[in-house]
């Protein structure tokens, strides 16, 4: 047996598997984060993911993406993290079975999400 095959194969899961546990603890701080907001607003959490893609911003050290929930026919604006190459957020993805859903880009300006952000601490729960 290859013994150099067998050290890249083994690599490589390890690699992988590292790779889940961290989308996992994404994901589980990300939940929670939005949990505590559609507790909040009784599931209306429309007008906030600016806010909760913030706190899972600062929660995670993730990058804020603007751009547009696809779905349907019809792009809705929208927020969400981006972080070590995983997707998060929480707030989308209960669109996910939706016909033809996707997210499409913006941008992935700092400086534009921390110019809109003021407008909406209004939101953020304490």
């Amino acid at each position: 047996m290859d013994s150099h095959w067998d050290t890249e194969f083994y690599e490589s899961e390890a690699k992988e598997e590292e790779q889940m546990c961290k989308e996992a603890k994404y994901e589980k701080i990300a939940q929670e984060i939005y949990n505590r907001y559609h507790s909040a607003f009784d599931g209306d959490t429309q007008g906030a993911c600016i806010i909760i893609a913030d706190e899972i911003r600062q929660a995670i050290n993730g990058t804020p993406i603007a751009g547009f929930l696809c779905m349907c026919g019809i792009e809705r604006p929208h927020w969400w993290i981006e972080k070590d190459g995983i997707t998060i957020d929480p707030m989308g993805d209960r669109y996910k079975d939706e016909i033809n859903f996707h997210r499409r880009e913006a941008h992935r300006s700092l400086e534009e999400f921390n110019t809109i952000l003021p407008r909406y601490e209004k939101y953020r729960l304490v």
